[in-house]
């Protein structure tokens, strides 16, 4: 006998046990892996009535064992495999007649079996041994570590790590009770008199200009200052005469980002080319502001929470935490 049939006679010592209640079955993953050896195992492990069977025993091309090795009685006469149905037969074995007698031969591949193993399916025959692929335990929830037990199959642990609620407007979210629990509102506030800030729960944070609420456009010559389009606009009142620069002066707020006061055309107002306009900062998480008392632009990081982008197609929910976008 090779060594390749070792699996079968291995089956058979588990059969023989079973049949005598041996109190040794534990060892039969121990067995020699020779098969010659194997079978001294066995005749030295088994009690007598196994001993008895097993001498019968025959193992013929894919025979495994005789039906009449199972017990001490004669060989299930037969006709036909139908008489051998009441036969149980191991796992990836099927009863066939043999020469008038039953026996078991190995299953044909891909015969449906159950390895006893939950971690598995579908599982099916292959030379004789019952196996499977691994089963998928991924519930798709981000607050649970799915594995999968040996004895329970799929088990799914809850954690605390953070998580994405879906939800644009929350920030901060994290995993309770295996749920993804909202964290803190986002704050929409890009600082402008003619905006107005809200919240998308898809898109975060987003703005939109408004016309007509009142405002001041710091230049005190005009009056009637209102919002147009996003911008505050006022009036020329002509309240301002003047003559030279110097005539105006004492008209300026002190603000030198939007712009100095001069006499233009013999009014005074605000001299276009000494507003200050920040340029735009390297990214979203920064803004450039101007300094009122210098009139230079200095850039700093944008309010917590606010929407941004990171460039990752696998994340969502993205948003600014000290100057940086994270997910």
């Amino acid at each position: 006998m090779t060594t390749k049939l070792w699996p079968r006679v291995q089956r058979v010592c588990i059969d023989l046990c079973v049949a005598v209640a041996v109190t040794a079955c534990s060892d039969i993953a121990l067995l020699p892996s020779s098969a010659d050896a194997g079978f001294q195992y066995m005749f030295q492990a088994a009690s007598d009535l196994a001993e008895r069977a097993l001498a019968r025993a025959e193992i013929v091309g894919d025979i495994v064992v005789e039906a009449a090795a199972l017990d001490e009685g004669p060989a299930t006469n037969c006709i036909t495999a139908n008489d051998c149905a009441p036969l149980t037969p191991g796992i990836c074995q099927v009863a066939y007649c043999n020469n008038g007698s039953c026996a078991f031969m190995v299953a044909p591949d891909g015969q449906a079996c159950d390895d006893g193993i939950p971690c598995t399916a579908p599982d099916a025959c292959k030379d004789g041994v019952c196996s499977g692929p691994a089963i998928s335990c991924d519930d798709g929830n981000p607050c649970t570590v799915d594995s999968c037990s040996l004895w329970l199959g799929c088990v799914y642990r809850a954690t605390h790590a953070s998580c994405d609620d879906g939800n644009a407007c929350t920030t901060g979210d994290a995993c309770a009770d295996s749920k993804c629990v909202a964290g803190v509102p986002l704050v929409c506030n890009d600082g402008l008199p003619c905006t107005a800030d809200t919240c998308d729960s898809i898109k975060g944070c987003v703005t939109a200009p408004l016309s007509g609420p009142p405002c001041d456009d710091g230049n005190p010559c005009t009056s009637l200052d209102a919002c147009k389009d996003g911008v505050c606009v006022g009036v020329n009142n002509n309240s301002c005469g003047c003559k030279v620069n110097a005539d105006c002066q004492a008209l300026d707020d002190g603000n030198l980002c939007n712009g100095t006061t001069a006499c233009i055309a013999g009014s005074c107002g605000i001299d276009p080319a000494t507003v200050v306009t920040c340029p735009a900062a390297a990214d979203v998480c920064h803004q450039a502001t101007c300094q009122p008392a210098t009139g230079q632009c200095v850039t700093a990081a944008v309010a917590d929470g606010s929407a941004c982008e990171d460039g990752e197609a696998c994340t969502s929910g993205d948003h600014c935490v000290g100057g940086t976008c994270v997910s």
